[in-house]
């Protein structure tokens, strides 16, 4: 693996990840910007850095309130040119390592159940799926949770249905810290 640091994200960095992000994706994840990661999720915010400055990689997340001792990963988005290389993992580990330190005892991630890249990516960063419990808002029913999918032989053994919208379900990944 080439040198790789992690750092928190900083106000300066806003407009080169910006920048990165509009190459990676075309688009900032949900029509957040990168300012917002801050103002939502502030210190946990981290910035992956091939070498000394060339941003390659953001994670944000935060402590989970339907999840006690859990923090939960929001947004991870990465240079391509980075798979494979081990500085994913790397990256994620700090994220847990951070979470760690804010007393979280694991760490999860909601992953769009047909993403096999992002499904592998967490799985090479010990992640395992799980059946997620429900979270039950007031008033609201709680999530289908269904075994199994008729889509790929491969596909892990729980999906939470419709977690990102109708038809857009997502398999909960868990990393024990």
């Amino acid at each position: 693996m080439e040198e790789c640091n992690v750092r928190k994200m900083e106000w300066d960095d806003v407009p080169a990840v910006s920048a990165r992000i509009r190459e990676w994706k075309g688009v900032p994840p949900g029509g957040c910007s990168p300012s917002q990661f801050l103002h939502q999720f502030g210190e946990s915010t981290l910035v992956l850095l091939r070498g000394r400055e060339d941003i390659s990689g953001v994670i944000t997340g935060t402590i989970s309130p339907g999840y006690p001792g859990s923090a939960m990963i929001q947004i991870l988005l990465v240079d391509g040119a980075m798979l494979g290389t081990g500085a994913v993992k790397f990256f994620v580990g700090r994220f847990c390592s951070a979470a760690k330190e804010q007393g979280c005892d694991k760490v999860i991630a909601a992953v769009p159940h047909k993403s096999h890249s992002f499904l592998s990516l967490f799985s090479l960063s010990d992640f395992a799926p799980v059946a997620p419990p429900p979270i039950i808002k007031a008033g609201e029913p709680p999530p289908k949770i269904v075994q199994g999918s008729a889509e790929a032989a491969s596909s892990p053994a729980f999906w939470w249905k419709d977690y990102f919208g109708s038809g857009e379900h997502a398999v909960v990944m868990v990393r024990e810290i």
